[in-house]
């Protein structure tokens, strides 16, 4: 996917030119009012943009001359706004058959319909459900269409905890099943972490960073945004599972964590979130103590800082981990770039 702009629209994206990657999970990362709703709904065609130009695979749904134009509704896409806008006379089933004659299409599969958690709902009225069911009914009512391109507009941002947990392992969910890319505007680090496999970093409608999200959590604009979950992301797979203790081995290429199982099995791919505040070092392994995860890494960067914290870097075979520490422990035990030891949590 090809995005270009360069305009000056309303505080929107200027002189933008990206290409995101067009399988898994792509987050347009950035705090609210940076342009990030109006870069999806450029490439949704739901914005004219005088001189934006949008190509999808070999299709081009718009172009800087204006000649080519595709609208909306033609563009194979599913979009899932903040507010699900369902119709509300209709039932769920309203809701579902009316997307499917839009779409000239036979709508969903039963299995597909139980996976999205909507079976049960089917005949409810839509003013009886909750923030959380009507955003599954929009999710659904998008991919009725078996569009090419899944974009998510802050798809969360308007339910309470509970219905935000529940649509976000929803979308966790579809992430495996699915076989299309999926772009997700947030200005949430924790979903971004979370979600994505990829981040688009825009600030005052620029783009001002991309990358893996492995990497781009790194991004010290990123990482600024909010110390208090500074995190670093493993991609993980199952090696063992003990039942008796309700835990599970995660193997990845730095070592072996053990963490509380959720109904994991051996095989099964996960991904880790680390928090940089519960990790600790240590230059020698130690004996006689209740940390279990014990790994081999290197110091990469110190990130040096006139505060009580700093951030350490670290390197466990290829896998970058973050520590935050005290300065204090920092200047005790000598740490520096360069420096080898054990990392436990």
């Amino acid at each position: 996917l090809q995005v270009k702009a360069d305009v000056d629209h309303g505080g929107f994206a200027r002189n933008v030119d990206v290409d995101i990657c067009a399988q898994g999970v792509t987050a347009i990362f950035g705090k609210s009012g940076a342009g990030k709703s109006s870069l999806l709904r450029l490439i949704a065609g739901l914005d004219r943009v005088p001189g934006g130009f949008v190509r999808f695979g070999h299709h081009i749904w718009q172009d800087e001359q204006a000649q080519t134009w595709v609208p909306p509704y033609k563009r194979r896409l599913g979009y899932v706004f903040q507010n699900p806008s369902l119709f509300e006379h209709l039932s769920v089933a309203g809701n579902l058959h009316y997307a499917e004659s839009r779409a000239k299409v036979s709508g969903l599969s039963a299995d597909k319909l139980s996976e999205l958690g909507v079976v049960h709902l089917l005949e409810r009225n839509i003013q009886g459900l909750s923030g959380g069911e009507k955003q599954r009914v929009a999710i659904a009512r998008a991919l009725t269409s078996n569009p090419d391109i899944l974009l998510m507009d802050e798809p969360v941002s308007a339910l309470d905890a509970r219905g935000r947990e529940d649509i976000v392992s929803l979308i966790e969910e579809l992430h495996k099943s699915i076989q299309i890319p999926i772009i997700y505007v947030s200005h949430s680090l924790d979903e971004v972490a979370r979600l994505s496999d990829q981040i688009l970093l825009i600030r005052s409608g620029r783009i001002a960073g991309q990358g893996a999200t492995v990497d781009m959590l790194l991004h010290p604009e990123i990482a600024l945004e909010k110390t208090s979950v500074l995190e670093t992301i493993i991609d993980a797979a199952v090696a063992e599972v003990d039942q008796a203790y309700g835990l599970c081995r995660l193997a990845f290429p730095g070592g072996d964590l053990w963490v509380a199982n959720h109904d994991y099995s051996v095989g099964d791919q996960v991904r880790a979130r680390i928090m940089a505040r519960d990790l600790s070092l240590t230059l020698e392994r130690q004996a006689d103590t209740s940390i279990q995860n014990i790994v081999a890494a290197q110091i990469t960067t110190v990130r040096e800082s006139t505060g009580a914290q700093v951030i350490i870097e670290l390197d466990a075979n290829g896998c970058p981990l973050l520590a935050q520490v005290t300065r204090r422990a920092k200047d005790q035990l000598g740490l520096a770039e360069g420096k080898k030891g054990l990392r436990s949590d």
